[in-house]
């Protein structure tokens, strides 16, 4: 999700050794906040290893952990998943481990959870330390920039590492000058070849399932901004870098910040213990389906639009905001557990085959791109862009891309959930509009200048709402009609453990008007308990378990039929779509994409990753992620929450794509098209190289209706088989 400064209050973190333990100086007044900073590391581990174990805390935790584990979707497969992605991880085993460990410091403890989790590589199943630690964020000296030269990938030291809408600087808060490294290739960093150490640090992070997509999130993100509970405590208070061309190693600090202020390890462990709601019983207005509540909060809202083309100034004004929040700050980690918003259903579920002539699958372009305006190399100029239409919060881009061999609409889509500081219903109410009615207006502007081609850039869109990623696929793919057919839907179940059976029987899980239908056509809600019994058994991972029956989830019709403009659009519009993506497309992103490319309406262009080695292209594509405060609400006896402010949150559902007796959360489905590009673009110019040269590749995809979607996707099946038995 997009990024704003202030969304640094959760993550950018920092000890400061000052007269004991846990004590903070060096204040810096930025961005609207204090800030504190070091380059102690010792003082920071010093201060983690101080907050005592309080071991009256254990049982609870465990105790919870064990409740996540067992409701947790893919807890049987996660044990050993098999190809592609070799998961091996007993969560229940891991719990009982450390479960019968002895901890003296509240760090250690926490930590071991948190690096069980992050071994299933699973961004929708974590568990992160505490609040205080949470704090705490590494910075490192440089955005990173990657180029391809033969079939080696090489890492160059871009920019100096800047945040706050680039007014502060990795020198001005450490003291130490990297200009002199900047654009110099790296070669190693602690005597572990760059790649490999940084392919180690995308899997501490744990985003994906696939190593290939581990490794972009540290080039793009992990490596310059490390919160703690993705990142291993550094054991030295420098790192020693080999830069090409330089003759000695070069050992520059590892940097810490903090945004709360801590006088001592008592104030430091005060913030540990949960403060929220515990075992709260529904209220009436919980009981309420969540739709109604939408209407009945602000209805007149939901008339308005501001969406209306950009001028030339316009468009230089959004461009600046939609840059300084992708850079303003580090990704956040999750929040303390809050009150829940009264908002509607696709508010509150959150979280390919695909196909192609053989001669293009896997087709790969070599691309160099900008390391940095400072160094000077510089991708081919080839295309120019202009922005038509920017939704609040600039979450959806819109603009017409001009590139050798015509012109192609963009839709540049950052993210299915609002800005983190779009906090009210109206504001979030007002961005989801603003959402849709840029999208529409895009559509309309294409059909008015007869621009057939559809380019959608998805890279590094950490998802959000279900329902609002399905309503994208209804506005843009006009064959899918919910009042016709069910092509616009997912199957989804669950795993009925016993717990789970326990919730079900005591009536506490999702009401079935959550669910439709998938045996009539359209889909309609249950009216019975169709959606969990009879239960269906599978063995995964070795082991046998029950699970409900396969369903369409949730249910959006509302969204489709009230909140989303009118389809003036004729079917069959769109000639082609290309979907560009690193393979951090995930969630309700990895929703959206792969159900477009597996249905044969998009074409899937990958970038990144290791060359010549298959990548998936998207992420924790499980279901839908819940939040274990919100989740635990009303449940009890049979869940409480953590008796600590660390944050979990779990995979409650599994998602198929069409037929697959397999999840696709444990598929891999790989682009058609590749381009070794590793740079994360800032300025226009740099997104029309980009997509201008993605835009190549419609060159190389039949127009829709020339091949049928059905035979496609077949073609395809047919082609993945082939080449896996060829690698075999």
């Amino acid at each position: 999700m997009l990024v704003r400064a202030a969304t640094l209050l959760f993550f950018l973190g920092l000890f400061l050794g000052g007269n004991g333990q846990c004590v903070f100086s060096g204040v810096y007044n930025l961005g609207g906040g204090t800030y504190y900073s070091s380059s102690d590391n010792a003082g920071v581990v010093s201060c983690f290893n101080a907050v005592t174990f309080v071991s009256s805390r254990k049982a609870e935790t465990i105790q919870q952990l064990t409740n996540l584990v067992d409701l947790y979707s893919f807890t049987d497969i996660s044990k050993n998943s098999g190809t592609p992605f070799n998961i091996q991880v007993d969560l229940a085993a891991g719990i009982s481990t450390i479960s019968s460990t002895s901890y003296t410091s509240e760090w250690a403890f926490h930590n071991d959870i948190n690096e069980l989790f992050a071994r299933l590589g699973d961004a929708h199943t974590l568990y992160y330390p505490p609040t205080p630690f949470l704090n705490f964020v590494l910075i490192r000296p440089f955005k990173l920039s990657a180029q391809v030269s033969g079939s080696t990938l090489q890492i160059f030291a871009g920019e100096e590492t800047t945040f706050f809408s680039g007014s502060e600087t990795f020198a001005g808060f450490s003291g130490f000058n990297v200009n002199s490294y900047v654009g110099k290739k790296i070669i190693s960093i602690n005597s572990v070849p760059i790649v490999d150490w940084l392919q180690q640090a995308g899997d501490r992070a744990g985003t994906s399932r696939d190593a290939g997509v581990r490794l972009n999130n540290a080039i793009l993100s992990a490596y310059q901004f490390a919160g703690i509970g993705s990142v291993d405590v550094p054991a030295s208070d420098t790192d020693s870098y080999v830069f090409e061309g330089v003759t000695n190693p070069v050992s520059i600090p590892n940097y810490w910040l903090i945004t709360d202020t801590y006088t001592g390890v008592s104030d430091f462990s005060s913030a540990i213990p949960y403060g929220g709601r515990r075992r709260d019983a529904p209220t009436t207005e919980d009981q309420v389906p969540t739709w109604r509540r939408f209407v009945a909060s602000v209805p007149s809202i939901l008339q308005q639009t501001n969406v209306k083309k950009l001028d030339e100034e316009e468009q230089r004004v959004a461009w600046k905001e939609i840059e300084a929040r992708k850079r303003g700050a580090p990704q956040r980690q999750p929040e303390e557990p809050k009150e829940e918003s009264h908002l509607p259903s696709f508010l509150k579920f959150r979280s390919e085959r695909l196909t192609s002539p053989a001669d293009s699958l896997k087709r790969t372009t070599d691309w160099t791109p900008s390391i940095n305006e400072r160094v000077k190399s510089i991708g081919r100029r080839r295309a120019s862009f202009v922005t038509s239409f920017v939704s609040d919060g600039g979450t959806v881009v819109c603009g017409r891309l001009s590139y050798g061999d015509g012109d192609a609409q963009v839709l540049l889509v950052t993210s299915f959930a609002p800005p983190s500081d779009y906090t009210t219903d109206n504001e979030i109410n007002s961005w989801f509009v603003s959402f849709v009615d840029t999208v529409e207006s895009c559509v309309s502007e294409a059909n008015t200048d007869d621009v057939r081609d559809l380019l959608l850039d998805v890279r590094s869109n950490g998802g959000g709402y279900i329902c609002l990623a399905s309503a994208l696929q209804y506005q843009l793919i006009k064959e899918w009609d919910y009042l016709e057919n069910n092509d616009l839907y997912n199957l989804y179940d669950f795993r009925k453990s016993a717990l789970m059976e326990q919730i079900l029987a005591a009536n506490l899980e999702d009401p079935t008007g959550n669910y439709l239908n998938p045996n009539t056509e359209p889909a309609v809600p249950y009216t019975n308990n169709g959606w969990e019994t009879p239960s269906v058994s599978f063995t995964r991972g070795g082991q046998t378990s029950n699970y409900s029956p396969k369903s369409f989830f949730p249910d959006c019709r509302d969204l489709y039929s009230g909140y989303v403009p009118s389809r003036a659009i004729s079917n069959s519009y769109w000639s082609k779509i290309l979907i560009l993506t690193d393979g951090l497309c995930g969630s309700a992103c990895s929703l959206f994409a792969t159900h477009i490319s597996y249905g044969g309406y998009g074409h899937l262009v990958s970038v990144g990753g290791r060359p010549g080695v298959e990548m998936d292209t998207s992420s924790f594509a499980g279901g839908n992620v819940e939040e274990w405060p919100d989740y635990v609400q009303g449940k009890s006896p049979y869940v409480d929450n953590m008796p600590t402010s660390a944050p979990a949150r779990f995979n409650h559902h599994e998602m198929y794509e069409g037929d697959e007796a397999v999840p696709r959360e444990f598929q891999r489905y790989p682009a058609e098209f590749h381009l070794n590009y590793y740079d994360s673009p800032v300025e226009i110019s740099e997104y029309a190289d980009l997509w201008g040269q993605t835009a190549d590749f419609f060159a190389e995809v039949p127009s829709m209706g020339s091949v049928s979607p059905t035979l496609t996707v077949m073609y395809g099946m047919i082609v993945a088989i082939v080449v896996a038995l060829v690698m075999f």
